[in-house]
């Protein structure tokens, strides 16, 4: 589980929402459940507590009212961009010497 500023979100939540931040959107639910690979269902219910977290948006499809895309809202742009930024700093080196002694 990944803890960030009153969200926890699962690998699978946190998987979906980083596929939707880095690859070019909107997204739907059967490619998204093919780039994470794992089944739509799961895919659905990631996406229901991310949307609840206010990290990504449903809408309707304008050329097809039976599908739902599903794109990342600011804030969960802003919390994937603290990803890698966390990810830069924890890879850049080993930390300066005073910091370890």
């Amino acid at each position: 589980m990944v803890r960030s500023k009153g969200s926890n979100l699962t690998l699978r939540q946190l998987g979906t929402l980083l596929t939707c931040h880095t690859t070019p959107g909107p997204h739907t639910v059967r490619g998204l459940s093919e780039a994470v690979g794992t089944h739509k269902p799961a895919i659905s219910r990631a996406v229901d507590v991310l949307e609840n977290h206010k990290l990504v948006r449903r809408s309707s499809d304008p050329t097809d009212r039976r599908s739902v895309l599903i794109d990342t809202t600011k804030a969960g742009n802003a919390l994937c961009r603290g990803f890698e930024t966390s990810k830069r700093v924890s890879t850049s080196g080993p930390p300066p010497r005073n910091v370890l002694d």
